[in-house]
């Protein structure tokens, strides 16, 4: 296969990729609403069938607007990479949270859920732990949670470095990956990696040596910081996601429910009668021996 036959499959397969994450970004922003309530009923019922399309879509749509409070858009749904930047934002959430919330969330975690040592979150000690690193860094101090547009050097981070090799045990039980074999030759690719996890991006710029060769200096830039708060701001406003609620239960025009006080037969019937819906790609899910009258509830309140 020649060099030029490589560079075109690449190019096919990147235009191949594009055209299918449009269509789910299209069809996310086609799905029909649901509430809170519908939401769990949905998650409940995929536990024992398969949900059709719409009903799926209709659930990624809900995720998306039910955690940035907002309308789902071509725009952020891109921006969302199918919740990966929600996981992130719950870090960064979590980073930037007094340590009294944190403890009584850990307690509570103990207490309620009964959760093993080693499977819990740990929210005080992972924001202990990107303190560290961020200070460490040059990136933090006592007064700054974090150090926008402050440049730092792959020299800066011997101690950073250090740092992150005697932790690597916990940071493989916390975000279950492996350090760069060459992170000592590469620190700022490491580091770029923990702070993505935070959804924090770097800035570049090369500077000329005497020798003639280049040096490179990273920063963190403060439009990205005043992103990330700006939606943890909005997370957090009881006000905006009270109404959000409010107006979603409110809403009448393109609901995938019509009735809402029967919506796990509803859920069912979808299933069953694709066609019966206006949205026609819906697919069955449901066998014929789970429609006895007497199992339509009593399969979703167990």
């Amino acid at each position: 296969m020649s060099k030029e036959d490589i560079v075109a499959g690449v190019e096919i397969n990147r235009i191949a990729k594009e055209i299918q994450e449009q269509e789910q970004t299209d069809n996310i922003l086609a799905a029909p609403l649901i509430t809170k309530h519908q939401y769990i009923e949905l998650l409940r019922a995929q536990e024992k069938y398969s949900l059709t399309e719409i009903q799926k879509y209709a659930m990624r749509r809900y995720e998306i607007e039910s955690f940035y409070y907002t309308d789902a858009s071509n725009e952020l749904i891109q921006d969302d990479r199918d919740g990966k930047q929600r996981v992130e934002i719950r870090e960064y959430e979590n980073y930037m949270s007094d340590d009294s919330i944190l403890i009584v969330q850990d307690q509570i975690e103990v207490n309620t859920h009964n959760v093993h040592i080693t499977d819990r979150k740990t929210l005080l000690a992972r924001k202990a732990f990107f303190r560290d690193v961020l200070r460490l860094a040059g990136l933090a101090d006592t007064h700054s949670a974090i150090l926008t547009e402050k440049p730092i050097h792959a020299s800066d981070l011997t101690a950073c470095v250090e740092y992150l090799e005697k932790n690597k045990t916990k940071i493989q039980r916390w975000f279950d990956i492996d350090l760069r074999k060459d992170m000592k030759e590469k620190p700022v690719q490491q580091l770029g990696v923990f702070l993505k996890r935070m959804g924090i991006t770097w800035k570049k710029k090369s500077k000329k040596t005497p020798s003639g060769g280049k040096e490179y200096y990273y920063w963190i830039p403060q439009e990205r910081i005043e992103a990330l708060n700006a939606i943890v701001s909005r997370r957090n406003d009881s006000t905006i996601t009270e109404n959000w609620h409010t107006e979603r239960k409110a809403t009448t025009e393109n609901r995938l429910f019509t009735d809402f006080h029967d919506v796990e037969y509803q859920i069912k019937e979808q299933i069953r009668n694709p066609d019966s819906n206006e949205n026609g790609d819906m697919v069955a899910g449901l066998p014929d021996e789970a429609w006895e009258p007497s199992q339509v509830n009593a399969e979703f309140t167990s």
